[in-house]
């Protein structure tokens, strides 16, 4: 006989919703970048339940998988600028990046380069760095990758987005400028505009 294990959307919303919560409370405001194809059809469905799970934080709806016997949701959490989906809508935020697609028409490095300059340098201007020198400045975000396995795709990017943010933070030091000074990528029919100096400051962590 076969046994099937089904799991309540509800419950699902619940857990996923505690574990942005965790995240918040330590590292701050969250970027989801989804590295998964746009027409392979195992990864869509990937894709289609993170974003139905971040939907359903940005704009929680009592149909949204609820029992019938589920309490109701409290005030300010639907529709009330004051309350949660105001909360998630400030700290989670969503790209889009099909990985292969990108590097298949730009080319490795010019494809990461268009990543970070055409959907995450705001964030990452916001999120900042910590700095050991300063116990008051703290990084303030995360960025998250949605993946099939977190191999190949997870490691490449997190590694490009690492070396932009090191590059950043060392440029003001100049006997290393020279080796951190961003080139465009062979390639690029246009310079880029450098990524702004972070901020270094925020208060994410607790003291």
């Amino acid at each position: 006989a076969n046994t099937t294990v089904t799991r309540p959307p509800y419950f699902t919303y619940k857990a996923c919703k505690r574990h942005q919560d965790e995240i918040i409370h330590h590292y701050g405001e969250i970027m989801y970048v989804d590295l998964l194809s746009g027409n392979k059809l195992q990864e869509t469905r990937i894709t289609e339940a993170l974003n139905k799970q971040l939907s359903h934080l940005w704009c929680p709806r009592p149909e949204d998988g609820r029992p019938p016997d589920a309490p109701p949701i409290p005030q300010g959490e639907a529709g009330n600028p004051g309350g949660l989906e105001a909360k998630y809508k400030k700290l989670l935020s969503y790209t889009h990046f099909d990985f292969h697609q990108e590097v298949k028409d730009l080319g490795f490095e010019l494809a990461l380069h268009s990543l970070i300059h055409s959907k995450l340098t705001p964030f990452l201007s916001r999120s900042g760095l910590y700095d050991s020198d300063d116990p008051s400045k703290w990084q303030t975000g995360v960025i998250r990758t949605n993946c099939l396995d977190c191999l190949d795709r997870t490691n490449a990017v997190q590694w490009y987005i690492t070396w932009s943010m090191l590059a950043q933070h060392l440029m003001p030091i100049p006997a290393l400028q020279v080796f951190v000074a961003e080139e465009t990528p062979a390639g690029s029919q246009q310079q880029q505009q450098p990524m702004a100096q972070p901020q270094l400051v925020g208060t994410a962590m607790e003291k």
